[in-house]
This record gives C-alpha cells, structure tokens and sequence, in this order.
C-alpha cells in the first residue's frame, strides 16, 4: 500500500498527503483562495511529490473519498484519481467524507456535516474509538446514516438518535444554535481511515456519492 497517496477536497480546502507508513507522512494543504480544486489539485499532489523526492510511478496506492460535498470539487478529485489508478495500474481505496470529519474529531460521539446548497446540509451520525490495541484501528459506528436535511432537521435527528451526538463541520456557522466543534476534513485523516478500513474500488465500478442529484440547470450528472 505505501507509498499512499491521499486526497481530501469535500469542503472549500484541498489536501494532499504521502504516506510512507502508517506513522510516517507529509502533508500539504491550500484553503480558500480564489482558485478552484480543478486549478490547485495536480499542483499541490506535484509540489508534494516533489517534496518527499517521489515519482507518481512509485506511488502504490491511492485514498480518496467518494463524497458526500461539494459536487465540483468531488468530481474532480475523483477523475483526478481515477487516471492515476487507471494509468498506474494501482488500486483506489475510498470512504465518506463525513466519516473522515468524524474521526478527525476524535473518541466520541459526532454528527458531521457539510454544506449541499440551498440551505441544506449532508450529516450523518458515528460513534468513534480509537482506543484500540492496533496503532492503525479504529472503530466506527454508525448511529444514522448519511442524508440531507435542512440545519433544524438535522438537529432533531441527531438528538432523537442520541443525545450525546455533538455536531462538528468545517463552517459551525450554519448550526445557528451553537453548540458545533469546527472541523476540517484532510487527506491525513483520509489516510487513517482507509488504512484502518480499507474499501477498495473497482473504478469500473465507482459511483459518487452525491446523496442528491446536482443542480445542473436540467443537464446530465457526470458519470466515469
């Protein structure tokens, strides 16, 4: 699996990491600064690179998750990966970005979320425990399943769910009653994920996980 290349682009950041092992990585982030993913992806997965003294021919793996987030910024995470695993002839291993932000948050119990337009949100609730014997395992439970919901409905399924679910997302501002941890999904913690639960993808196979349709004015979703 190393070196492991991992991806991160759900929210308005975009990571990129390399694992050497599952202790040893380097990381590189961009946040929000007038450039699309499209624009930044293949010069931070380069500068990256370059950085640890690496060829993408030498990476063996790739992490990345499939969504729910941004429909964009998704998309082109994934075309990006889909030609490196393709090309490469290496394997692709996947997760949910909600599930990321959950881990990030650490033990406990967290319902993620992230802006879907038009005042919605994508959410889903997990408990996480990562105190376990293994250095690389961790446990996560789901306690609801992802979805979209208005702020005030999310709220309510969280608390009808279990009430020690505490939300977390990277912008607490859309949880008007307070109350969220701030928390930004990143390709290190896609790493830690799908090391500790490794799905791997036949890209013939791979959909993404949008959780409603896009809103492409009356065009077709982009399929791979």
């Amino acid at each position: 699996m190393f070196p492991l290349l991992t991806i991160e682009g759900s929210s308005q950041n975009l990571s990129v990491a390399i694992f050497r092992s599952a202790s040893d990585f380097s990381f590189i982030q961009s946040g929000p600064d007038g450039l699309s993913h499209s624009e930044k992806i293949l010069v931070l997965i380069d500068q990256l690179l370059k950085k640890e003294n690496l060829a993408i021919s030498e990476i063996k793996a790739i992490g990345i998750p499939r969504g729910p987030g941004s429909f964009t910024s998704v998309r082109i995470g994934l075309s990006t990966v889909l030609g490196f695993s393709v090309g490469l002839g290496i394997p692709l291993y996947t997760c949910s970005s909600l599930a990321v932000m959950a881990l990030k948050a650490g033990d406990g119990f967290w319902a993620p979320f992230l802006k879907a337009g038009r005042g919605q949100i994508y959410c889903a609730g997990f408990k996480v425990d990562t105190q376990i014997a293994s250095s690389t395992a961790v446990s996560i439970i789901t306690i609801f399943e992802e979805t979209v919901l208005m702020p005030d409905e999310f709220l309510s399924l969280a608390k009808k769910n279990n009430p020690h679910l505490i939300p977390c997302g990277p912008e607490p501002s859309m949880i008007p009653e307070g109350g969220v941890c701030e928390v930004i999904p990143d390709a290190v913690t896609v790493g830690r994920l799908v090391m500790a639960k490794p799905v791997r993808l036949d890209v013939s196979q791979l959909e993404v996980n949008y959780l409603k349709a896009p809103d492409l004015g009356g065009k077709s979703p982009a399929t791979f």
